[in-house]
């Protein structure tokens, strides 16, 4: 019987090889993408009776499959980072907080929205679209959004 000795960086290689040759390798992959799409008439309203059928996605021109539709509602958490740097002319600020105004009256009851500047925090994340609406209008001191 011969007996050898082997240190522990050896046995540790031993006991992985081992391990290694034990365990079934499995390799998997699966890429769906999640798209969220809202369609609206031209007055606003939401059309509500289209099915998979009535959309299309493509990936570099080429057509996809649509692996999973659904007409459920989901709730939809967003951030708006407005730029109100000396960068940005008066009206083009006041057309500014007019779109993010119109982009806050689209939220639905269970959405919620936070809403910031490059410079500060202006409204944290909530459902409150009174509070949303406030955080945009000009501050007093600096007239900036």
């Amino acid at each position: 019987m011969r007996l050898t000795t082997v240190g522990t960086a050896g046995l540790a290689a031993v006991v992985a090889a081992v391990s290694a040759q034990q365990r079934p390798q499995f390799d998997s992959g699966l890429d769906i993408v999640e798209v969220y799409v809202t369609v609206r008439w031209q007055d606003g309203a939401a059309v509500g009776d289209l099915d998979r059928g009535d959309f299309e996605v493509r990936v570099d021109g080429k057509p996809r499959e649509i692996a999973v539709f659904s007409r459920e509602t989901r709730p939809v958490s967003a951030a708006m980072i407005l730029d109100s740097s000396g960068s940005i002319g008066g009206g083009d600020r006041a057309r500014i907080r007019q779109a993010a105004q119109v982009f806050v009256g689209y939220l639905q009851a269970e959405d919620r929205m936070s809403v910031h500047s490059l410079y500060w925090d202006r409204q944290p994340l909530t459902g409150d679209r009174v509070a949303l609406v406030n955080a945009l209008q000009p501050m007093p001191s600096s007239g900036r959004l």
